[in-house]
């Protein structure tokens, strides 16, 4: 059997979930445990997907693209015994609210901003990013998406019903 090369590379960037699950799991696991072990050269692993469920038409919560995320870092600490190390762009990483700020900042100068709103539906990226980035940042949640009214963990510091219902509240907090 005729095993073909792989060509050298430094990081993989994935940035929608694969359609061929098996596959694309296969060439990740392979260069990320077998090409580096052989090599001794680290390869970097890049993701934009990080919502694990998202909301939709359906009533029940549907599997979102960090899932593969997800079972790609499994399978790789039950090979290797060891955490794989992910470069993480997307909500919740703190790196897309620094930028997001940071553009805010660059585009109105001295405005004086004192406060950030974070807009969102999924306590588990919308939340979670606001409350962990910087002091301006307030999280207001949507329950109208992925909300579980019982949840204990991703604490917004505000909850609306609708989307609809924001100006009513930012009128208020100002």
């Amino acid at each position: 059997m005729k095993i073909a090369k792989l060509p050298k590379i430094d990081t993989i960037v994935c940035l929608n979930d694969p359609i061929y699950w098996g596959r694309e799991l296969q060439i990740c696991i392979d260069y990320l445990c077998y090409i580096t072990m052989n090599n001794n050269h680290p390869i970097e692993f890049h993701t934009g997907l990080s919502d694990f469920l998202y909301a939709s038409e359906n009533k029940h919560p549907r599997l979102g693209a960090g899932v593969f995320q997800f079972t790609l870092e499994k399978v790789y600490e039950e090979l290797t015994g060891e955490q794989m190390n992910i470069v993480k762009y997307g909500k919740p990483a703190r790196i897309n609210f620094d930028c997001a700020e940071n553009i805010l900042f660059n585009q109105f100068g001295n405005a004086n901003i004192e406060t950030i709103f974070m807009v969102g539906d999924n306590p588990n990226t919308d939340t979670l990013g606001a409350n962990n980035a910087s002091n301006i940042w307030k999280s207001i949640l949507v329950t109208s998406g992925l909300t579980d009214t019982t949840m204990t963990t991703n604490i917004p510091n505000y909850r609306i019903n609708d989307v609809g219902e924001i100006k009513k509240l930012i009128s208020y907090l100002l």
